[in-house]
């Protein structure tokens, strides 16, 4: 018979049901509120009250007490320093079970079991629609802030790109090859320059410079403006009239030597013929 023993054995043994006494009451004092079944709930809730109890207490024998039941530093620690203090005035009653209905699978009957001034954080489906739509037009906004943020600062990159380039004087404008011009000049402005058509320019050796006028200047052209100012002509268009002079020269090239081997209108084969019994 079970006169004078209260309490549920809830299938299990002394020590598998004290772990699982301090375990979910470690969890309720830690989150608040924990979802299990009624059986174990109306179990746990004199257990849980009984430490919440000692918390009030506040003494070094009550917090050895509390340890020993509830095996954990930190569960202990929250307990007497941010849930004992909130029922400083509350005489008891400090849990409360709220049923949710059965369990599918087995039907077993599901509860919260939870501390009385425990405030649920709303969940994303409780949400109205007019909240959910305040929240989407507010990423919206974010996501609106954050691309022109990116481009303020390719803005900012481009011109300071450009202010690195600089205009060129125009007695030090000229065009250098294209093995020098990328030693000197950054990727990012390589780019800038080709798209504007400026060139860059960076102090060279006198040889150097006898060097390129001794090659005819294949790398620059200039011409003068009605202000007086050069053109600098880029390395595709130099190339482009560099193809075009050696397609004119070939063409006068193959007419001239046409013109030489062409037969005289005035002689025929009777003339050629005597002409070489004469030679003979």
């Amino acid at each position: 018979m079970r006169h004078q023993r209260s309490g549920k054995k809830l299938g299990r043994d002394s020590a598998h049901r004290k772990a699982l006494y301090s375990n979910l009451a470690g969890a309720l004092i830690e989150h608040g509120r924990i979802q299990t079944t009624e059986a174990k709930a109306k179990a746990v809730k004199p257990f849980a009250e009984k430490m919440i109890t000692l918390g009030k207490r506040g003494d070094l024998h009550a917090r050895r007490q509390a340890l020993a039941a509830l095996r954990s530093n930190d569960v202990v620690h929250q307990l007497f320093s941010e849930v004992a203090p909130r029922f400083a005035d509350r005489p008891g009653g400090y849990t409360r079970i709220v049923r949710l209905g059965p369990r599918p699978g087995d039907a077993a009957a599901m509860v919260y079991l939870e501390l009385v001034d425990h405030e649920p954080a709303a969940s994303p489906l409780a949400l109205s629609r007019a909240q959910r739509e305040a929240a989407e037009r507010r990423q919206a906004r974010e996501r609106r802030r954050a691309e022109r943020r990116r481009a303020a600062a390719r803005r900012r990159e481009r011109a300071r790109l450009e202010a690195a380039a600089g205009p060129v004087p125009v007695d030090q404008k000229q065009v250098l090859p294209d093995t020098v011009r990328r030693a000197a000049i950054p990727v990012g402005t390589q780019a800038l320059l080709r798209r504007r058509k400026i060139a860059h320019t960076i102090p060279e050796r006198a040889d150097q410079q006898g060097e390129r006028d001794q090659d005819g200047g294949a790398h620059q052209r200039s011409d003068a403006h009605d202000d007086g100012s050069d053109v600098v002509l880029s390395e595709r268009e130099t190339d482009a009239i560099e193809e075009k002079d050696d397609e004119r020269g070939r063409r006068q090239h193959g007419e001239g030597s046409k013109e030489r081997h062409r037969m005289p209108s005035g002689l025929c084969g009777s003339t050629l013929v005597d002409e070489g019994a004469h030679l003979r």
